[in-house]
């Protein structure tokens, strides 16, 4: 629908300017502080969650559509192929907050790991035909999950560990905005 794009470009480029105004007079008040982006850090994270965001919520609605569409399952089936994932995912958050809290690895180590293995489970998929079953998809799937439960919890602990208490609050509200927004493009 045009008005619904509209709609979006509109608050983007709204978005846009009080990002730049807030860049250039810091003491103006504002919902959100946009000083945030100066921090290195921050910044990186709100790029990497937008991709992250993109790639967790497109390919969420992606596979099971594909299944149902082209596969010919059920809804449920198709639903149930992503339930794998989903553990993976649950695994690889508590694997990366070991690496993280007991080995005391630097949380930006699972990044690289979560953005290779999920090029690769896209890479994986996108030979997915007609004549593909579950077989053929899950070790795609499987590493789909390990891969967004590395890059999540990572992306957060890089994002937001470097802030000033004082703008810890603004910098969540804008890291789940971030997340958000790459979720609805994906």
């Amino acid at each position: 629908d045009k008005t619904v794009v509209w709609a979006t470009v509109i608050g983007l480029a709204a978005l846009g300017v009080q990002i730049v105004r807030q860049f250039f007079e810091p003491d103006m008040a504002t919902m959100f502080n946009f000083a945030l982006f100066r921090n290195a850090n921050f910044a990186f994270g709100i790029a990497a969650s937008l991709a992250a965001g993109f790639a967790l919520l497109g390919s969420s609605f992606v596979i099971p559509s594909f299944a149902v569409s082209v596969l010919r399952m059920t809804p449920t089936a198709a639903g149930s192929l992503l339930l794998p994932s989903t553990l993976m995912f649950v695994g690889s958050l508590f694997l990366t907050a070991f690496m993280i809290q007991k080995l005391k690895l630097p949380g930006v180590i699972t990044i690289p790991l979560g953005i290779l293995g999920l090029m690769l489970a896209m890479w994986l998929l996108s030979g997915s035909s007609s004549g593909s079953g579950i077989p053929d998809m899950t070790p795609a799937i499987l590493i789909r999950g390990l891969a967004l439960g590395f890059l999540f919890l990572s992306i957060t602990l890089v994002t937001l560990s470097s802030l000033d208490k004082t703008l810890l609050i603004y910098g969540v509200a804008l890291f789940s905005i971030g997340r958000q927004m790459g979720g609805l493009a994906g």
